[in-house]
């Protein structure tokens, strides 16, 4: 992996008074200077970390001190508003009594308990250094030391074989829960009966970190040293891909070679078409399926409510839930896909292949869908984090690895024709039309979700065909609020903007229409109910796909991205935690977002971050109570970043293999009369919409703001969130507040008619952006202009 460090530790600066100590007998002393040498295996990160055995040292990391005579006394300081749980009551009473010890050398180790601040002070004669250090890690899973990734490994299994009740005795911890709970809570809690409380919302990736805390907690009763690893997939982009070689130059990545999590080389050649295709390498090869859904409701309820429960049984245990195979009793979490019922033994995977033996696709499509540190620059970089959320949510940092990393095959349509007014009067083969890497998107994501949740396909091993009530469902046609709506789903009738809630509901049922009908992915056209499905590995595109444990580790990389974005706004003053500009984005939209999502409305979840002062313990929390306690100050974890091209966007963009991802792309303008029979630029085609809609009276903000589907009669079948921004980001001014590369040079023909495009920000905020802009700094980040 790439060196460097992106430096986490909180520590205090230095207060000493002058004494003379045995390594410097002949000058002054100079100020004790108390450091963490190292922590367990972990010797530059400058951390404490809960449960190793970790060293302290006033002589600097490479000297070596012997002395004795020195004093050293370490507390745990909690903060005095904070309510720690029961469970951890005698070891935070031993932490806050701390350790003392006299006559010791000037090298000591010591075990921290507790994630959190520590004073670590230490004095020999009258001079005396205090330290504040902080506990906890999360580390890049080929960062991770060989003896942690075999203790994370030997948890993971032990929580997949082992019921909750009984990891709770054997371990003697209460959060100890089996795997298929954590599965059961993602996919439940997606089906909730408001709306989804995972996906979909302004707080989708803290959602998924909130669920993933819980089974980190679950893996810690096995190993206490054990975190939550990510897989930073950009490092590979950069360092494997090879154009020459093809998207299987990724196979070459250990993350899915036998050291790790499987799946690549040894599941890329095809099999027998209708082989499930387990992932029988690596650290969870052959790793489990539950074969019945009974019971992990019960299982669930001291996590939840009475509420959660009998809705999770209606879900997992009841009659009529389209989303599995078959009765709860007899089949586990099994999708409706194109498989057989005996496929379902082991977790199953084919990372990076994308009907790559077809035509290529994907060497064709999936180079341009897998985040680079171009795209991720991008995410971290943006004033608002507002906009890095709805970014790094949707395909280009989230949603890729759900068909990228599962892997896409079969379903019996490597021959399969397609027939669409869109693609032209005669029929082509399905392979040409998914080439196009938004079309293989839309070929990946549509159906799923809401087409199955709502019946409106079934499948046996050899494809999906429509049910026979699809049409009255409303599956795939032109009313796009069917088959599935919610009164929650809200669009503000003054500013005309939507909540994600309703964007989502829009796009999924509006893309089921565009699938089948608009690119004649199915057989509707062609006179057969036929629709063209792909077969998928575990790690699919569902709310249950957190049963392939390479899962976690992606989507722990989309925390990384938050963070990393968070820092950026904080660093450059726009906005402050624990909510930055999230509250004041939705009071200014003018609409809420679905139950659960706001600010101050109550989560799923209770006693997922400590409770405070004047606080219930065991209520349910709120998004404010939950990011205060993960803000810098309060926060149990630390990302430790060790690659310099997601710390550094200087150096990334003074990169000489720099590649702008922030461009006008006209990739759906580009479609609009007359652009097809001129030959402009895509630069020139956003231009020319934005002064068309300017010259109507609207603002260049809100030319940029205009919905795609009200341009024209003849746009009206596209999803509400495509915008003119979406195809025109530098001629909106977007390129202008985010990273770029340095070899960019000035962005040619930017609007002077898009200059307000802070327009509807609250006053402070579009000042702290200008004064930003103002003062130079954005250069310094890498050729903003």
């Amino acid at each position: 992996m790439a060196v460097g460090l992106l430096a986490l530790a909180a520590i205090a600066a230095p207060t000493s008074t002058t004494a003379r100590s045995p390594l410097f007998s002949s000058t002054p002393d100079p100020p004790l200077d108390a450091r963490v040498v190292s922590s367990g295996a972990y010797h530059s990160d400058g951390l404490a970390e809960p449960y190793r055995d970790t060293v302290l040292s006033v002589c600097g990391i490479m000297a070596a001190c012997t002395e004795s005579g020195y004093t050293w006394k370490i507390n745990f300081e909690p903060k005095p508003d904070e309510i720690w749980p029961e469970y951890l009551a005698e070891v935070h009473a031993e932490e806050v009594a701390g350790r003392s010890l006299s006559g010791a050398t000037a090298t000591i180790s010591h075990e921290f308990k507790l994630p959190g601040h520590y004073r670590v002070e230490v004095s020999y004669g009258r001079s005396s250094q205090v330290t504040f250090v902080r506990c906890a890690s999360r580390r890049e899973v080929r960062d991770l030391a060989k003896a942690d990734w075999d203790k994370y490994v030997e948890a993971m299994w032990t929580i997949a074989l082992l019921p909750s009740e009984l990891g709770q005795e054997r371990f003697a911890c209460p959060n100890f829960y089996n795997l298929n709970v954590f599965t059961t809570m993602h996919g439940v809690n997606s089906m909730n009966r408001t709306c989804d409380q995972v996906h979909f919302n302004l707080f989708q990736e803290p959602s998924h970190q909130a669920w993933m805390t819980l089974l980190e907690r679950s893996l810690q009763c096995v190993h206490p040293t054990v975190s939550m690893p990510y897989y930073n997939i950009a490092w590979d982009m950069k360092n494997l891909y090879d154009p020459e070689v093809g998207i299987k130059s990724l196979l070459d990545s250990e993350i899915v070679g036998p050291a790790y999590y499987g799946g690549g080389k040894a599941n890329y050649d095809d099999r027998d078409p209708y082989d499930p295709y387990y992932v029988e390498d690596g650290r969870f090869a052959r790793f489990p399926l539950r074969a019945n859904r009974t019971g992990l409701c019960e299982e669930s309820r001291p996590l939840f409510d009475d509420a959660y429960v009998e809705h999770c049984k209606s879900i997992m245990e009841g009659e009529g839930v389209y989303t599995f195979r078959g009765p709860a009793n007899s089949s586990g979490i099994w999708m409706v896909e194109p498989r057989s019922d005996d496929s379902y033994e082991y977790v199953s995977r084919r990372s990076f292949y994308g009907y790559a033996n077809e035509a290529g696709v994907g060497d064709i499509a999936l180079p341009h869908l897998i985040p680079t540190y171009e795209v991720l620059a991008m995410a971290t970089s943006m004033p608002l984090l507002t906009e890095a959320a709805s970014y790094i949510m949707n395909d280009p940092v989230h949603g890729y690895a759900h068909y990228t990393l599962s892997g896409l095959w079969g379903g019996g349509l490597e021959a399969t024709m397609c027939r669409a007014d869109a693609l032209g009067p005669a029929p082509i083969p399905l392979m040409e039309v998914i080439k196009d890497p938004s079309r293989y998107a839309v070929f990946a994501w549509y159906n799923h979700i809401i087409g199955r949740e709502n019946g409106c396909f079934t499948c046996d091993r050899d494809g999906c065909t429509r049910t026979s009530d699809a049409d009255e469902k409303g599956c795939a046609d032109l009313n796009f609020e069917t088959p599935q709506w919610s009164e929650f789903a809200e669009v503000d009738p003054i500013t005309g903007y939507a909540n994600f809630w309703h964007l989502h509901l829009n796009q999924f049922n509006n893309g089921m229409w565009m699938k089948e009908i608009f690119y004649g992915m199915s057989g509707r056209a062609l006179g057969n109910d036929k629709i063209f499905m792909p077969n998928t590995g575990t790690f699919g595109r569902h709310p249950w796909a957190n049963q392939d444990p390479l899962f976690l580790a992606h989507h722990a990389f989309t925390f990384v991205a938050w963070d990393l974005a968070m820092k950026n706004i904080r660093d450059k003053g726009i906005s402050q935690p624990p909510l930055y500009d999230l509250e004041e984005f939705i009071r200014q939209r003018g609409v809420d977002e679905c139950p659960g999502h706001n600010p101050d409305d109550a989560t799923v979840y209770r006693n997922l971050v400590r409770y405070r002062s004047g606080q219930t313990p065991g209520s349910r929390q709120t998004w404010r109570d939950i990011m205060t306690m993960w803000a810098p100050d309060r926060k149990d974890y630390e990302w430790i970043v060790k690659d310099p091209y997601l710390t550094d966007l200087e150096l990334l963009a003074n990169s000489p293999d720099c590649n702008e991802a922030c461009e006008d792309s006209a990739s759906i303008i580009s479609t609009f009369p007359p652009f097809p029979d001129l030959d402009l630029t895509p630069t020139q085609m956003c231009q020319a919409t934005i002064q068309n809609l300017v010259g109507s009276g609207m603002t260049g903000r809100q030319a940029c703001d205009t919905r795609l589907n009200a341009i024209s009669n003849q746009t009206f079948f596209l999803a509400d969130f495509l915008t003119v921004e979406n195809s025109c980001e530098m001629s909106c001014r977007f390129c202008t507040f985010v990273w770029v590369c340095a070899n960019s040079g000035p962005r040619p023909g930017q609007l002077a008619a898009v200059n307000d495009r802070d327009e509807g920000l609250s006053q402070a905020l579009e000042e702290r952006i200008e004064k930003y802009l103002a003062s130079g700094q954005h250069k310094s980040r890498g050729g903003l202009v």
